[in-house]
């Protein structure tokens, strides 16, 4: 029987071997070796392994949180800056985590389409009876993750505004009048259950002392309920409520 776990580090050892000797991968001289009399080869391999790795090792998504640090701080490389610049990038992340009023903790991911907090809460597309338009998908993640064609603006209602098409950056609307406001077309949603939260990502030059907001109507009082928009930053700038 053959012990694939030992067959897998030699593998690992041997594609580090070929990277060339510490020399050439520029491995400072105070980089942490291996020493094992009569594996001298084997440990230079794992020593180019650990640096082939350290450079990226740095503060991640916060689910890596709970086994990146001590990894990814072990090296005790002062010579380069190294060690002090990696210690004040896990304490600037750690100390800049977001965590909302309910105790929810911000995975800090890349951007995405979903809850700008993170992974936890799926895409619209997802859950049952979500509903959600794509008028641009400049910046965000590929097909697979998105629908594959944008959305239109078929149904929207435009009242004090007017429409001037869609462009790379999204769908472009010029207010014309005070108290101008944008509805899309009625759809029921079974809140907060199939949709927990709404997203609306814009961005508006010239509004003044303007206040925007957001307002649903409820099925069971016939009722209309809203909130002010308001700057994220997680979002870099996008707006969520």
């Amino acid at each position: 029987m053959v012990d694939m776990r030992a067959l897998t580090v030699a593998l690992i050892l041997t594609a580090a071997a070929r990277c060339g000797g510490a020399e050439l991968m520029g491995i400072p001289s105070d980089f942490p070796s291996f020493r094992v009399p009569g594996h001298e080869a084997e440990m230079q391999s794992m020593r180019q392994l650990f640096w082939l790795h350290n450079e990226r090792n740095g503060p991640a998504a916060t689910l890596w949180d709970q086994w990146m640090p001590a990894p990814s701080l072990w090296p005790a490389l002062e010579s380069t800056g190294f060690a002090a610049n990696r210690r004040q990038a896990w304490y600037n992340t750690l100390s800049n985590r977001v965590i909302d009023k309910d105790g929810y903790v911000s995975t800090h991911q890349h951007a995405s389409i979903a809850h700008p907090l993170g992974w936890p809460f799926p895409f619209w597309q997802q859950g049952r009876g979500g509903i959600g338009w794509h008028f641009s998908f400049k910046d965000t993640v590929g097909p697979g993750w998105r629908p594959n064609d944008l959305s239109k603006q078929d149904g929207w209602q435009l009242v004090g505004a007017k429409d001037e098409g869609i462009d790379d950056y999204g769908w472009n609307i010029t207010l014309t009048e005070p108290n101008a406001s944008v509805t899309p077309p009625p759809h029921p949603i079974d809140a907060p259950l199939n949709a927990p939260f709404l997203q609306l990502r814009w961005k508006a030059t010239g509004l003044g002392n303007a206040q925007p907001y957001i307002e649903w109507r409820t099925k069971d009082t016939n009722g209309v309920s809203g909130f002010p928009l308001r700057s994220n930053p997680e979002t870099r700038g996008a707006k969520t409520g």
